[in-house]
């Protein structure tokens, strides 16, 4: 390991001023932070290639034309199309997240240094590595991140309407209902302050609205058939706390659950795991550390918060811990605890092909054990 290794830094080096007087053409960033290796005679060409620049075609056709090796590539933009192309060229592709690959980053950063970088990250036996998405996958999330682009726009636009309204001494209450209610009876309202140049100005931001209604509701049409097509996300539906647009994201996140070694992994990588800061043998945990996808953590959390709402309602075992877990630690607390376990039933049932087991109903014996 080591050996490589050292050559990869010296080929890398020795290129660095070749790069430097290289001609000003286009290329694509991921061919200047990938890196790959097999055999000792192909570290040479790979690392000739690292150390130039070139366009995508030329990439592709470099590797079309060598022999299978891994090939080391950051999970940034536009990475899961280059494994999927790398893959079908017969290469082992390794995806590495980003802040896994910034500590190997020596002096400087530059695409020579974030090369070598990403080759020695890659060579780590303890190196954790995300796995590349399908299309189909891709296709799901680009359907929840258009969803919450528009969410947020219509967010603003309530907002803007409510404080608009403010100033004509018209106060609407705080929930998007209401003001699809309330606007068009304050326009069609002749007693208020308001102008024609006014009314024409809200009834268009109105319409905007109504538009974004459409669109949203557009997209969970296409959401609810990706649900009903899907198995997996119908298997993980059935958990208290997780609908459609929480199933169909963590699909579309977790492509093979066999990344994480158990649940802890999963619920760790959502950030929904307590903060570390230890030393001296003495733990230290703080809050939750929200690492890695925040749409999906918040998914997970406002699913919990209707479970926690519903549970002192419920007999079985599940709710009477969620009941203590709340009298003990309060409800904010006690809905990312919720949060937690759903993330690790659904790794679960995911990874192992699993069904739901519903809770059985609690017994005096279940409860005096949980009194004492």
């Amino acid at each position: 390991m080591k050996e490589w290794m050292q050559q990869d830094c010296r080929c890398c080096h020795s290129h660095r001023e070749e790069r430097a007087r290289s001609s000003k053409s286009q290329s694509s960033d991921w061919t200047s932070r990938s890196t790959f290796f097999n055999s000792t005679e192909q570290i040479e060409t790979a690392k000739l290639f690292c150390a130039g620049r070139c366009d995508g075609t030329k990439s592709y056709l470099f590797f079309a034309n060598l022999a299978s090796c891994v090939v080391g590539l950051e999970a940034c933009g536009g990475a899961h199309y280059w494994a999927r192309r790398l893959t079908a060229a017969g290469h082992a592709v390794r995806l590495i997240a980003p802040q896994f690959v910034k500590p190997f980053v020596k002096s400087n950063k530059n695409d020579a240094n974030d090369a070598e970088a990403i080759c020695e990250a890659a060579g780590r036996p303890s190196m954790r590595f995300v796995s590349a998405k399908s299309v189909e996958q891709q296709d799901i999330q680009s359907l929840h991140r258009v969803r919450s682009r528009l969410v947020s726009c219509r967010t603003q636009l309530v907002n803007q309407l409510r404080g608009l309204l403010m100033e004509y001494g018209i106060v609407l209450p705080q929930h998007v209902g209401q003001v699809r209610r309330g606007v068009p009876e304050i326009l069609e309202d002749e007693s208020n302050e308001l102008t024609l140049l006014g009314r024409r100005l809200l009834a268009s931001l109105y319409n905007e609205l109504v538009d974004l209604d459409s669109k949203v509701e557009q997209i969970e049409k296409e959401l609810r058939a990706v649900y009903a097509a899907s198995e997996p996300c119908q298997r993980i539906a059935a958990v208290e706390g997780i609908g459609l647009l929480t199933a169909t994201a963590i699909v579309a996140a977790m492509s093979d659950g066999k990344v994480f070694q158990n649940g802890r992994q999963f619920a760790a990588w959502l950030g929904l795991v307590p903060k570390q800061h230890s030393s001296g043998g003495r733990p230290r945990l703080l809050g939750i550390s929200k690492r890695g996808d925040p749409y999906l953590r918040t998914l997970l959390i406002h699913g919990a918060r209707s479970v926690v709402y519903r549970a002192c309602r419920k007999k079985d075992v599940r709710s009477v811990w969620i009941v203590d877990k709340q009298r003990r630690l309060g409800t904010t607390r006690a809905r990312v605890a919720v949060a937690n376990k759903n993330a690790r039933i659904v790794w679960s049932m995911i990874a192992r092909g699993e069904h739901y087991r519903v809770p059985r109903e609690c017994t005096h014996h279940d409860l005096a054990m949980r009194g004492s």
